[in-house]
């Protein structure tokens, strides 16, 4: 188990782990209330960020950049 920042490990990898079993990268999560939950963007226009001390919704900002770069690219990417 990663040892040297536990929260960001928890945080992430559970968020990810419940994405996968439900659906919901909140329903299973490993972090308590103090650490926010994934939000729903397309309500509340906030991303789910990682900085070295925990986690925050901040303001999206540039979806619409980042998706057109992948769509773009998408197809070189081999699987």
């Amino acid at each position: 188990m990663q040892k040297t920042q536990p929260l960001i490990y928890q945080g992430f990898t559970g968020a990810f782990a419940s994405f996968f079993q439900t659906g919901d990268p909140n329903q299973n999560k490993l972090t308590n209330a103090t650490q926010p939950e994934v939000p729903e963007y397309w309500k509340t226009e906030k991303e789910f960020v990682v900085n070295s001390d925990g986690f925050q919704n901040l303001k999206l900002r540039a979806l619409e950049k980042r998706c057109a770069f992948w769509k773009d690219v998408g197809e070189f990417v081999p699987i």
